[in-house]
């Protein structure tokens, strides 16, 4: 899997995770030209970080090792288990011990893997048992990259074909998604309910570019509708990948690829009431118009198996730009880049101040894990450059671009008015949209838990703007020399509590559950490369039922890029540490502050059985309270 982590050692300031009193200073050329910590204090990131890191790293090895010598060991697993009930535990010794037990065993598995890892294992031992913190966090990040090394090399043998990519699931659930994706009802419910559900927006008005006919929009609806009713009952929806448009595709490590600017247009049927969900209408793959670049359609029964084909991958097209869209910019520039320029100015200006208080656990890891992003994931030769269609730079200009868009525009992001910018806030206007109805659950509950905070220390609701420690934040986030973030605070100034609990707000549901909401499914749905590839290894069809350039298949991540996309997305999507809500008990010391916390904490458990009775077979997990941690920590 490469180099992940040694590269942080040059970003980290200090030894320890103690606290680091001084302000942090800003860099703006790891992502230019975006507000980023110019070093990370202390080594950013907890033994319980670090321990659970390393067992899902060591099941994604142990899933590679199947894949290579077809063999599964479930002991091995087990012992995987009663690790992380070790760290939970906090018997980080234990847990250290264990893992040492559990390389010796998975050298009788295969003799090189543990030899390669022994050594770096037994060091995490010498040095967590006198309790040298700081060396033995650097031992587990070399333990973590030998893991990374070990892992990336297990696809020699294995076969070619769509079973190739279930094959690679071995002691690693095989994800549902695999069993549905070709499907037209799940393409369309990924729009709402998949990974990246924040481009789909209503349609009001025809697109000169995408000129679909009443005849496209029959063949997918039926007879018994029309286009024009459909756009006159706001019954339109669209998915318009137009930033791709005259993208360089990249070609590292070894092969050309391909990045799309597809549009995608989706429906509503007349009847149906609440159980209304989207249809699949039609795909155009490019953005302009023409006789290579037609319209497709859903094919009918009795369509040739070569337009079947070729829906299936116009269908891929639109998965692969979904999926360029949703790392470069709804993921890593919308939670983790836009989060930064607050981590910094939080820690500079309201240390010890009772905002500062309240945000500095929805930021614990963050500066750390983003640090890492920017000089391993996101750098030349990275993940990112491997797997992603678009050239690295492409990657980065978009994630930039993304990050900037809404910390320019921070007033006019705030969860209702972003939904209501795309024209899907309202559910009888699009009645199954889980991640909108969930999040707007968690939002509100976040909300009220930091106005009843707030009202503890500013009574008065114009108390805000004789707080000079709250005015400095927000001059350091609005500085050229500071965050560089622009439409933000009323006039210039916070002038009211109302206005400061909607911002907070803004900061922690974005720390946390639009985090959760991008984050996790990577490891559910997206580590299964044919159901959302990261990027396209053919043309898309330019004939509706002729045979294009490849089969759809071949549009698909070789074997060794798919294994490392299952690797990393699995090790992203699937580490859980921390908990919304779950502040410890002693984090709080002012007792007016318990009964609103107590409230919040209710009420997120009220919001879990919400959830679990509206979608009992757990279709959308992803912002169950339980499963969103408190901040943007992987």
């Amino acid at each position: 899997m490469g180099s992940l982590f040694r590269r942080i050692f040059d970003l980290i300031d200090g030894d320890d995770d103690e606290e680091v009193r001084g302000d942090i200073a800003y860099n703006y050329t790891f992502f230019p030209p975006l507000a980023m910590a110019e070093k990370v204090p202390g080594l950013g990131f907890t033994f319980e970080w670090a321990f659970l890191v390393l067992v899902q790293a060591l099941r994604i090895l142990l899933n590679a090792l199947a894949v290579k010598l077809d063999q599964k060991s479930p002991e091995l697993a087990d012992a995987l288990d009663r690790i992380v009930d070790d760290i939970r535990d906090r018997d980080y010794l234990k847990a250290a011990a264990a893992i040492v037990s559990f390389v010796s065993d998975l050298k009788k598995l295969d003799r090189d893997t543990g030899d390669a890892l022994e050594g770096s294992a037994a060091n995490i031992v010498k040095l967590v048992a006198p309790g040298d913190s700081s060396r033995a966090k650097r031992a587990m990040i070399d333990f973590m990259e030998d893991i990374n090394e070990a892992a990336s090399k297990a696809v020699d043998g294995l076969g070619d074909g769509l079973e190739m990519y279930e094959d690679l699931f071995q002691t690693l659930p095989l994800p549902a998604i695999s069993q549905t994706f070709t499907e037209d009802a799940v393409f369309a419910d990924m729009r709402v309910a998949g990974p990246n559900p924040l481009v789909i927006e209503l349609m009001t008005e025809p697109l000169p570019h995408f000129p679909v006919t009443d005849d496209h929009y029959r063949a997918a609806m039926g007879d018994g509708d029309s286009l024009a009713a459909a756009l006159a009952e706001r019954r339109l929806f669209v998915a318009d990948y137009a930033a791709f448009n005259g993208a360089l595709a990249g070609s590292y490590p070894k092969q050309q690829k391909f990045l799309y600017a597809p549009i995608a247009l989706f429906a509503l049927p007349r009847d149906g009431g609440d159980q209304r969900r989207l249809t699949p209408v039609a795909i155009q793959t490019g953005q302009q118009p023409g006789p290579d670049n037609p319209i497709f359609t859903p094919p009918p029964p009795d369509a040739s198996d070569q337009a079947k084909e070729n829906w299936m991958a116009v269908k891929t097209v639109v998965q692969i730009a979904d999926a360029n869209v949703h790392e470069a910019v709804s993921h890593l520039a919308r939670t983790h880049l836009f989060i930064e320029p607050f981590v910094l100015a939080t820690h500079n200006q309201l240390a010890d101040h009772a905002v500062g208080k309240l945000l500095t656990p929805h930021f614990e890891g963050t500066l750390f894990i983003n640090n890492l992003a920017q000089s391993t994931l996101v750098a030349p030769e990275g993940f990112v450059d491997q797997l992603m269609g678009g050239t690295i730079d492409q990657s980065r200009v978009y994630a930039m671009l993304g990050a900037q868009s809404w910390q320019k525009t921070f007033n006019q992001v705030f969860l209702r008015e972003e939904l209501s910018a795309r024209g899907v806030l309202e559910k009888g206007t699009l009645p199954y949209y889980p991640y909108r109805d969930n999040a707007l659950l968690i939002w509100d509950a976040i909300h009220q838990w930091v106005a009843s905070y707030l009202q503890v220390y500013y009574p008065r609701e114009g108390d805000p703007e004789n707080d000079d420690a709250l005015q400095q934040w927000l001059a350091e986030l609005t500085n050229h020399e500071g965050g560089r973030l622009d439409d933000i605070g009323e006039d210039g100034r916070i002038r009211t509590r109302a206005y400061l609990g909607r911002a907070l707000t803004m900061v922690i549901f974005t720390s946390s559950a639009q985090h959760a909401a991008v984050n996790f499914p990577q490891s559910a749905i997206m580590s299964y490369t044919p159901a959302m590839p990261l990027g396209g290894y053919a043309a898309a069809p330019t004939k509706i039922d002729q045979p294009p350039p490849a089969e759809w298949t071949e549009m698909l991540s070789p074997k060794k890029q798919a294994l490392s996309q299952l690797n990393v997305l699995w090790l992203l999507g699937s580490v859980y540490y921390t908990r919304l809500g779950d502040y410890g008990d002693d984090y709080f010391d002012d007792s007016r502050v318990k009964d609103a916390l107590a409230a919040f904490q209710k009420r997120l458990q009220e919001i879990e059985a919400e959830i679990k009775a509206s979608d009992p077979n757990g279709d959308y997990p992803f912002l169950l309270p339980s499963r969103i941690p408190q901040s943007i920590n992987i």
